[in-house]
């Protein structure tokens, strides 16, 4: 085992034969290019959201929130985050009711539900609905690494479109953390994420409900309808699947409704290999298994 500072030394470190395997790598594309390693992907519980805090304002009205998730163009975004994602329009990923629910069960919910896929004439419809029907300013925070700051440009550049005129602030990652976790009236607006320790839709549940609205932890947008509350408590309550389901159905429906959180993408796991050796059962959950047993020679 070998620790890095910086994926760029790990790549030269991958080049000249040092290191073999690396389970998860956060640049994969740049990366690949740098070490000559073989990118192994998988479907991970990752997301990238818009979140928006719903207390304050123009972020409060809901066709404001429905205007941004029409206004912003997924495909963009993804190639902003440098790919290896694929579009999403829940804020949990469907695939977290695999757990709980059939494949058929879970795209009938889907097609049940508004997904706000890109459309810029409904966008500009709900912002007509909505009290900013002319649009307005705010800033937008963003971490200043790469990524962060390219997703948040080009959200603002998007949301420009509709008249919703964002300044994109740049901070540390350390300060970005303590805004998302600090006063939940004070949690700021902008591009975010969550990831998950278990395959179970409930694993979103911290980003969510009263509980979430202490300092440290994560209830991003101030969203606590006692409603959700409820839906959470239920869906911790039962170990049956389909009581389950229902719950978790019923909680799909109020956030498509209320929109706090925007999805726009699911991750994908990424790790790195050196081209001798080929790794056929990598997973997102490698680090819960004895992943080294999968690593096979190439040949």
């Amino acid at each position: 085992m070998t620790f890095f500072a910086t994926e760029t030394s790990e790549a030269l470190a991958f080049r000249s034969g040092e290191i073999d395997v690396d389970p998860s790598v956060s640049n994969p594309k740049s990366f690949a290019a740098e070490s000559g390693a073989t990118i192994v992907t998988a479907e991970s519980c990752g997301t990238g959201w818009f979140d928006m805090n719903v207390t304050q304002p123009g972020w409060n009205d809901v066709h404001v929130r429905r205007a941004v998730a029409y206004a912003l163009n997924r495909t963009d975004i993804i190639a902003a985050a440098g790919g290896y994602a694929a579009p999403m329009y829940t804020m949990t990923p469907p695939s977290l009711l695999r757990s709980i629910a059939s494949q058929a069960q879970i795209d009938a919910l889907l097609a049940s539900l508004p997904l706000y896929q890109y459309n810029l004439a409904k966008a500009r419809q709900e912002m007509a609905a909505s009290a900013y029907p002319h649009g307005f300013t705010a800033t937008i925070v963003s971490s200043n690494d790469a990524t962060s700051l390219n997703e948040n440009q080009v959200a603002a550049a998007e949301l420009a479109k509709i008249g919703i005129r964002l300044q994109v602030k740049s901070i540390a990652e350390t300060a970005s953390q303590a805004l998302d976790t600090g006063p939940a009236t004070q949690r700021p607006t902008g591009m975010s994420g969550g990831g998950c320790f278990q395959p179970d839709p409930n694993t979103y549940s911290d980003f969510l409900g009263s509980n979430n609205l202490a300092a440290g932890s994560w209830n991003m947008a101030d969203y606590a309808p006692p409603e959700v509350d409820t839906l959470l408590a239920q869906g911790e309550a039962t170990s049956s699947p389909a009581e389950r389901f229902a719950v978790y159905s019923k909680l799909f429906q109020k956030l498509q409704k209320d929109v706090p959180y925007v999805g726009l993408y699911v991750q994908d796991s990424t790790g790195a290999i050196s081209p001798k050796f080929k790794w056929p059962d990598y997973s997102p959950w490698w680090w819960d298994e004895a992943y080294t047993l999968g690593i096979r020679p190439a040949t």
